[in-house]
């Protein structure tokens, strides 16, 4: 489960909060909003990369906030796939493991596992530069599944997709929490 308590976090001009939100654990929560009114801060603050100005995170009942990034178990998915352009697809998706210390064949599982959950075996050997907007995607998703992740942040995944690619990757979401049942976050301005 995912509590914030009276969050507030001021960037720059932009101020958010205060806010109070709780996520059961399990759920597939939506946040919907228009451009520009604090969603992806709100996935930032909960994955922590950033720290609220006030209030309180809390993930499971514990405080995030004493906890550093990689003790969270959260996956994020960024709105623009931040994939390492020096790196192929395999070593991109399992770079979460790899900064872990995993041991390689145990990277190479894991790895393999998630991209035939999502359909990109195929592709695992390709350098990111010549994927598909949908391709990164699901590359960019699967880094954020290999880890296991209990939370999985998603900011505005399929909005630089086209109409069925985002079907596609939409329903492929869906798939992805019942068969996982974690708790999933999604961002979206869209109210279709």
């Amino acid at each position: 489960m995912i509590e914030l308590l009276d969050i507030e976090k001021r960037l720059g001009g932009f101020r958010l909060g205060p806010i109070d939100l709780r996520v059961e654990k399990g759920e597939y929560f939506f946040l919907l909003g228009p451009s520009g009114s604090g969603k992806t801060v709100l996935l930032e603050l909960i994955a922590g990369i950033h720290s609220p100005d006030h209030g309180r995170i809390l993930i499971d009942g514990k405080d995030a906030m004493n906890l550093p990034i990689e003790r969270r178990n959260v996956g994020y998915v960024c709105q623009d796939p931040m994939l390492f352009p020096f790196l192929n697809v395999e070593k991109n998706i399992g770079f979460g493991l790899a900064i872990r210390r995993y041991p390689k064949d145990v990277i190479r599982s894991r790895v393999e596992e998630v991209a035939g959950m999502l359909g990109i075996s195929h592709i695992l050997s390709r350098d990111v530069e010549r994927l598909s907007g949908g391709e990164k995607q699901r590359v960019s998703l699967a880094r954020a599944l290999v880890t296991d992740p209990q939370i999985l942040l998603l900011d505005e995944p399929l909005s630089k997709l086209d109409a069925k690619m985002a079907y596609n990757l939409g329903r492929e979401l869906e798939k992805i929490h019942r068969e996982l049942g974690i708790t999933m976050v999604q961002v979206t301005h869209n109210q279709a």
